[in-house]
């Protein structure tokens, strides 16, 4: 083939898929002008750029929520929060600012995941009370006690064998002390192992108890005494509880019709009085503020501004077969912004802040003096009489002698204000299980 006759076929190559590229003839190049042409063609340009861009969107997405969870997990670790993001999650999960990136902005939502420990600030005191009443199994409780030997002859050693449950102590560490006796005050005690441990999580261990008796002349009998061999737990027990109240201007209650229209409080009633919650355990720990909500500034009566009463109750619970010990100490949390007490008796230690509506609020820790908590123990021993001592004995049995605090409204808004009163209480708790055990003679 000449060299006119290559060049003449390959114009008319060329030329043919120019033409081919014009109307869009499928295998040219025009093909993908004609794609991307009129409406459908604009849809498919949209179509094309929109695709890449979602893809890299959710793969960014992907990377940053792992990236999130992978902080999260380990600064809980890291600043000691791990168990209480845990434990608290079921309670506030719709709470927590992941829920409402929408309404109030990344900004919240990323100080969380850098720092765990504000879901404790925001939600921690009242979300743990909340959680912990729906526990049934609390405490330490010994179970299965029960005395070894077949035969027990007198002066003969005495073992027995039990088991220890524990269950939602909480996150501080708790010591606990075992002892073993009979139910005669004379016998003496015996030896315990463990005597004494420290413990802050759920587990089961075993338990021992080794009593030695005393010989005495039991001749004559076959059958010398019936006894009960005793094992006694005692530990520091924590009662936690807050109290709702509102607040509002005296000027803008008046004003109002009914300000709690709509409200949905469960610790609001229809009477307008606020009752508190509590965590299970022996001891109910009650507070109350025996006035119609909201407060005002005025005090609870009218152009007075005198203080308002905050009573303070602490109640064995029945169910609980042990029985309360010394009242350690009593903390009260005071929102300062809102409220201001007046007691002498109490003395501020610390305080710390939470987050109410994006605003933080300032809370007092006030502790009773430990002049105050020694009247509380010893209530009963300044009685000479006898009948009114075993009165106050059986009174002490059903808990401590309440506790009134006087407290001033400092600040009230225009608008109806949700806060709260926190409330602590450390206490022995002192519990016991017993098995029965007959001594004979020996022959």
């Amino acid at each position: 083939m000449g060299v006119k006759e290559r060049g003449r076929k390959a114009r008319l190559w060329f030329q043919d898929k120019w033409t081919r590229r014009d109307y869009g003839v499928p295998g040219g190049y025009g093909e993908s002008v004609a794609k991307y042409s009129g409406a459908r063609g604009l849809k498919n340009i949209f179509l094309a750029i929109v695709k890449p861009l979602i893809v890299i969107i959710s793969v960014l997405l992907v990377v940053f929520v792992i990236a999130a969870a992978g902080i999260f997990i380990t600064r809980s670790i890291s600043t000691g929060y791990g168990d209480t993001v845990t434990t608290n999650v079921g309670v506030f999960l719709d709470k927590v600012p992941f829920g409402q990136a929408v309404k109030t902005g990344f900004a919240k939502t990323f100080g969380i995941i850098w720092n765990p420990a504000q879901l404790e600030t925001d939600y921690g005191w009242k979300t743990e009370v909340e959680k912990n009443r729906q526990y049934s199994q609390l405490g330490v409780k010994v179970e299965n006690f029960k005395i070894l030997n077949d035969k027990i002859l007198s002066g003969q050693e005495i073992n027995a064998r039990g088991e220890v449950k524990v269950s939602n102590l909480g996150d501080e560490e708790v010591e606990v002390f075992f002892s073993c006796e009979t139910d005669d005050e004379n016998d003496g005690f015996g030896e315990v192992t463990p005597e004494n441990i420290f413990l802050n999580r759920d587990q089961i261990f075993g338990i021992g108890c080794v009593y030695s008796q005393m010989d005495g002349d039991f001749s004559g009998a076959k059958i010398i005494d019936t006894k009960q061999l005793k094992l006694n737990t005692k530990y520091e027990y924590t009662t936690r509880g807050f109290l709702d109240f509102y607040t509002m201007s005296k000027s803008s209650f008046e004003d109002e019709i009914d300000v709690f229209k709509d409200m949905n409080n469960p610790y609001l009633g229809e009477d307008k009085r606020v009752t508190s919650t509590y965590t299970e355990g022996p001891i109910k720990l009650a507070l109350k503020i025996p006035y119609t909500q909201p407060l005002t500034e005025e005090g609870p009566f009218v152009n007075t501004f005198e203080s308002y009463t905050l009573g303070i109750k602490l109640t064995k619970k029945l169910i609980w077969s042990g029985e309360h010990g010394d009242l350690n100490n009593l903390y009260l949390f005071i929102p300062e912004d809102i409220i201001q007490i007046e007691d002498d008796r109490f003395f501020k230690t610390d305080h710390f802040f939470v987050d109410e509506n994006d605003l933080p609020i300032s809370f007092s820790i006030y502790t009773l003096k430990e002049e105050e908590i020694a009247k509380l123990n010893n209530v009963c021993d300044d009685i000479i009489q006898s009948v009114y001592e075993k009165q106050c004995r059986d009174q002490w049995d059903k808990g401590f002698q309440e506790i009134y605090v006087e407290f001033f409204v400092v600040q009230a808004d225009d608008n109806l204000r949700l806060s709260y009163i926190g409330a602590r209480v450390d206490y022995d708790y002192i519990s016991e299980t017993s098995d029965t055990f007959t001594v004979r003679e020996r022959t």
